[in-house]
């Protein structure tokens, strides 16, 4: 899934022209996970000055249903731009920062090495210790949502310096980013079958 990412087949320009985004600006993506520990609630006010700082994405979970949305919720994301495709792999691809929470597309972004912000999740729903593993280090964890705008500009100057340990976990679940897995993983299954059927 994840191989376009590193075998030259994605070009960022012609995926920022068909966004009708310049690149003159560092461009943004926030993936919030869904339910209770999505981020959405707490993010969505500070969206439409993300807006006007950088070119900013935003993916909503695949379970996070438009039709329950409020109209509140819905008259600030109809000036933004909204990512339908289920999958997100281009997205990924150019953005300069991801902005996100426990949802997976983390571990997605973690193999680019670029920088990410991690909200944390709603306090009443949120366990440090069973929802906060060693793989939350690969961002910055950001316990107060007010403080979103600041860190953002601050680590698209200064970097994010979490780039140890995105390496680290990448190396501990052993992933090559040669944009070979899924020939790798064909070949796994069909040497399975030939032992298996013969």
């Amino acid at each position: 899934k994840l191989d376009p990412l590193f075998d030259g087949s994605l070009n960022r320009e012609i995926i920022l022209r068909r966004l009708a985004i310049d690149g003159k600006r560092p461009v943004v993506l926030y993936a919030p996970t869904f339910g209770e520990l999505s981020t959405f609630n707490q993010v969505l006010p500070y969206l439409p000055e993300l807006a006007q700082r950088y070119h900013l994405l935003i993916k909503l979970h695949q379970h996070t249903y438009r039709s329950r949305l409020t109209k509140s919720q819905c008259d600030i994301l109809k000036t933004l731009i909204l990512i339908d495709d289920a999958d997100c792999t281009e997205y990924l691809f150019v953005a300069d920062l991801l902005i996100s929470d426990v949802s997976s597309l983390v571990f997605e972004y973690a193999l680019l090495d670029r920088p990410i912000v991690l909200v944390q999740p709603p306090e009443e729903q949120w366990h440090p210790k069973v929802t906060c593993p060693d793989w939350w280090r690969v961002g910055v964890s950001l316990h107060d949502t007010s403080e979103l705008l600041d860190t953002v500009e601050s680590i698209l100057i200064n970097g994010d310096h979490r780039s140890g340990y995105r390496r680290c976990l990448l190396e501990s679940i052993g992933i090559l980013r040669d944009g070979k897995a899924g020939e790798r993983s064909a070949d796994v299954i069909k040497a399975f079958l030939d032992e298996r059927i013969g």
